[in-house]
């Protein structure tokens, strides 16, 4: 398991100390599909819903956005759930940060008879408190996925799931402060994030504030990217036109586009990065283009959390199985680490878009991302 870890680039995580849904999860995210199981996969790659050919559990995937991280973590979930064994059917719900239409889709989950519902949330998670509970009433179990969520609507849920990003910020603001003093660059940062008002940031940017502060930096920008290439390149040109000039910027997804700008323009003061989200092939890649551009990049990154979902599902599953759960907090403890140690682990003939640390292959992603 503390291989697995490690692809997940999540390298110093006590894996012995893991609730057992999250052991389950690693090991079952990490065994390959079989030739028949992969011929399912493909289908379910091609439909909104698709019948696996075994299994008793109904799944409806219900997201709130359109983007590639959600094709990922949509095609990891489905790939989960078909080695599972436990699942026959699985049906796909998208919106795009449309509320009602988000929460139409869990009511028509329920209302199909839906046996288990998985959610990133990332998006209107805490828009969603009424589902969830409308959802456990129906007798399916509910976990939060990517995001941790308000507390009043963590209230409703079966299992609190965490991968706790305060505690990576609080672990890890000063060592990046240090980093950057050690650099001799001023000890300023800005914020970043997609969509005005997202759940997931609405966590997560607070805690990184808080840490970042306390470490002896300040913020001097805030921006967002809509979490798009397009967004990102708007976000970049503009903070580059501020002239604000941070040191560091705080983000929760790729930052390729940012560093493209700065490479783009020759300039040697790109600041450095720290990924509050997962990180793609195009992050090593702009990574490795910066530094034969004769920059000195330097990337903090999370782990990989495109793979979250699975940990949803196999708590959910535990608990409609009358096994579980083992309990109603359960922790995947994530940390900052240098990017570059992982740099050489990466298949850069890839597809921009994979994700880094991704449990699935490289063909299984780019099924994923041609959706």
């Amino acid at each position: 398991m503390k291989e697995y870890a490690t692809r997940l680039m999540n390298p110093d995580v006590d894996v012995n100390k893991l609730a057992p849904e999250i052991q389950t999860a690693l090991m079952v995210a990490h065994t390959p599909l079989t030739d028949a199981q992969q011929k399912v996969f493909d289908k379910c790659m091609t439909q909104d819903t698709c019948e696996t050919g075994t299994g008793k559990y109904y799944l409806a995937i219900v997201d709130d956005q359109v983007n590639t991280y959600y094709s990922v973590s949509r095609a990891e979930t489905t790939a989960y759930a078909i080695k599972t064994g436990a699942i026959a059917k699985i049906s796909y719900n998208t919106v795009n940060m449309n509320v009602q239409q988000y929460l139409s889709n869990f009511r028509t989950a329920i209302g199909q008879k839906a046996d288990l519902i998985v959610s990133n949330f990332g998006g209107l998670g805490n828009q969603a408190g009424q589902v969830i509970a409308q959802a456990k009433a129906a007798g399916i179990p509910m976990t939060n996925g990517v995001a941790t969520l308000s507390e009043d609507v963590m209230s409703k849920l079966s299992v609190q799931f965490s991968a706790n990003l305060c505690d990576m910020w609080a672990n890890g603001a000063q060592s990046i402060a240090d980093k950057l003093e050690e650099e001799g660059k001023p000890l300023t940062y800005s914020l970043f994030t997609g969509p005005a008002g997202n759940a997931y940031a609405a966590f997560w940017q607070p805690c990184a504030e808080k840490a970042l502060d306390e470490a002896g930096m300040k913020k001097v920008y805030t921006g967002n990217t809509e979490w798009t290439p397009q967004g990102t390149v708007k976000a970049a040109a503009a903070l580059r036109a501020s002239g604000k000039k941070p040191s560091l910027i705080a983000y929760d997804t790729f930052p390729e586009n940012f560093m493209q700008a700065y490479i783009d323009a020759g300039d040697k003061d790109m600041p450095a990065f720290a990924l509050t989200g997962a990180s793609d092939i195009g992050t090593a890649k702009a990574y490795k283009d910066a530094q034969d551009a004769g920059l000195a990049p330097i990337v903090f990154v999370s782990p990989n959390n495109t793979w979250l979902s699975s940990i949803e599902l196999s708590i959910n599953l535990a608990i409609k199985d009358g096994k579980g759960p083992s309990s109603t907090k359960i922790d995947w403890p994530v940390n900052f680490s240098d990017f570059e140690q992982f740099v050489p682990q990466f298949d850069l003939t890839q597809n921009n878009f994979a994700f880094l640390g991704s449990p699935l292959s490289a063909e299984e992603q780019a099924a994923a991302l041609k959706q």
